[in-house]
């Protein structure tokens, strides 16, 4: 609770319906219809997470609101979003997405079940306007898995450097893998 940054709390929602979303303020909530719905693959529920904490660390609800697109989801007296609106939602789930497959697999769990839940959710659901279409988002994840794939050891290395005390080459290593993976969320890890 003392290190910088947003304090995220989970909130689960005793409804059916698949929910899962972040709110202003560090706030998860996802609903038991999702949990249930992952309930057998940990890592799905890991990835989703994963994504809705990256929505929060990366303060999208900021940048959408300075851009003026904050709310435009909303239907009750407003204009139709723009199509300037929809890309600047659809970039930011995309890489939500992206730190959201790093974020599980830093943690442990197997991101590739990523693909197999935004399917899912998207075939439960069914898409909508400020989400990008389910192919381009399982492509766009399958591409950041093989990223994280080919240098997951290096952070693993990091991680073994740091847990038998030789701090100085800890930090090169975990820089190294910071150049690949620029995020304040890989320190965040080490700590």
């Amino acid at each position: 609770g003392r290190r910088p940054g947003v304090a995220l709390e989970v909130h689960v929602l005793e409804t059916p319906k698949v929910v899962a979303q972040a709110l202003p303020g560090g706030l998860v909530v996802v609903s038991r219809g999702l949990v249930e719905l992952a309930r057998s693959d940990e890592h799905a529920l890991a990835f989703i997470l994963g994504h809705e904490a990256a929505h929060l660390l990366r303060d999208h609800h900021g940048l959408l609101g300075s851009l003026g697109v904050l709310g435009a989801g909303s239907t009750t007296g407003r204009a139709p979003p723009s199509a300037e609106q929809v890309r600047a939602y659809q970039a930011m789930e995309l890489e939500a997405d992206r730190l959201g497959a790093l974020f599980s697999a830093l943690a442990g769990y197997q991101a590739s079940s990523a693909i197999r839940v935004l399917l899912t959710l998207t075939a439960r659901t069914g898409p909508d306007l400020f989400h990008p279409n389910p192919q381009e988002r399982a492509s766009a994840i399958r591409e950041r898995l093989a990223e994280i794939t080919e240098h997951l050891e290096v952070f693993h290395l990091g991680l073994f450097l740091t847990g038998v005390g030789r701090y100085l080459e800890a930090a090169r290593v975990l820089e190294h893998f910071l150049a690949l993976f620029p995020s304040r969320e890989v320190l965040s890890a080490v700590g």
